[in-house]
């Protein structure tokens, strides 16, 4: 990926090799166990999954094998996909995947109550514990507007999340100004690790690291991918709260209020709405680091709700890649407003 600069191109890999920070050495505090929300994802993923292709699931899914599924595709009438960073697996040898099987699926990851996922399947996904996401597509009914229930569903899109403490280490200092966290925007496409990267940023502020003393973190988590949900089972951090299953509208502003913190991360901010959102908490000296979706710098620059941020310098932009597998963070610009917006 190129990006276009005036001055120079600044490119900032991400390491995977995770340093110990003060308040972890002084404490005892190294976090939950690697991939324990993860793990608590699988095992309902693959209970949930048809008996006939849990152990084949399980197989591919064990880190063992070194696939680092990303994504299961679950469509009726067609073969199951499994989706790497670098490969895909189809599984004909099960057949397709039925209405009936579709169905229990459904019931199974609602936890056997669709009720208590009502709100969440209006917007199209289920939230696993874990800080899994399922996607669905199928059938609604919409009132005034707004998706009210499925009558079916018919394709299942179960993203499977990847803790990498550390992956953020070697790049948490291009998200500092004047020794604290700085506003940021990280941008990338679709699956490059945008989440994957925000949770880094939140244990690294939240436990200090090397020249960056800890501070207070909030995350707004909407879709409980980036704490795990309720019980924040992937490491977040030591000074850290979540607030998850809520809108950012209601969400951000609560934990302003009511949590007094120095740091609020979220994800996938979109619209002008929640852009506003990083203006109001910065009128409040609270830096918000965020993540949207934008592949180039062109694209950004047609996002209007952050591009005048961005020119005016409110808020820094960066690039989020994976190359190689390691996460790259290339700063997006830097330029004044005018030639921002040429």
């Amino acid at each position: 990926m190129e990006m276009q600069r005036k001055n120079s191109r600044i490119d900032f890999v991400s390491g995977y090799a995770p340093q110990q920070s003060v308040i972890e050495k002084e404490n005892g505090y190294g976090g939950p166990e690697h991939g324990e929300g993860t793990d608590a994802s699988v095992k309902l993923i693959l209970s949930a999954a048809p008996a006939r292709m849990e152990a084949e699931l399980k197989r591919l899914l064990d880190p063992s094998m070194g696939i680092n599924v990303e994504e299961i595709r679950f469509r009726v009438g067609r073969p199951i996909q499994l989706i790497a960073s670098c490969v895909e697996v189809f599984l004909p040898q099960f057949g397709r995947f039925s209405r009936n099987e579709a169905e229990k699926m459904l019931n199974a990851l609602c936890g056997n109550s669709i009720y208590t996922k009502l709100n969440e399947l209006e917007l199209g996904f289920i939230s696993l514990p874990g800080g899994a996401r399922v996607g669905v597509c199928g059938a609604p009914v919409i009132e005034n507007g707004k998706i009210i229930r499925f009558t079916s569903i018919d394709s299942f899109n179960v993203r499977i999340p990847r803790e990498l403490r550390g992956c953020a280490e070697k790049s948490i200092h291009h998200l500092v100004r004047n020794g604290r966290p700085a506003s940021s925007l990280i941008f990338s496409a679709p699956g490059i690790g945008k989440t994957t990267f925000l949770r880094d940023c939140a244990r690294c502020f939240s436990n200090g690291i090397a020249g960056v003393d800890g501070v207070k973190v909030a995350i707004a988590d909407e879709r409980c991918e980036l704490s795990g949900g309720a019980f924040s089972s992937l490491d977040i951090g030591i000074r850290t709260d979540a607030i998850s299953g809520v809108p950012k509208l209601i969400s951000i502003p609560m934990l302003i209020r009511n949590m007094s913190p120095q740091l609020i991360v979220t994800d996938e901010l979109s619209g002008k709405a929640e852009a506003q959102l990083v203006e109001e908490a910065s009128k409040c000296g609270i830096a918000i680091i965020a993540s949207a979706h934008a592949g180039s710098i062109e694209q950004i620059r047609r996002k209007a709700e952050f591009s005048d941020m961005i020119g005016r310098g409110r808020i820094k932009a960066f690039l989020l890649d994976r190359i190689g597998g390691e996460l790259v963070l290339s700063e997006a610009f830097e330029e004044r407003e005018a030639e921002w917006k040429s």
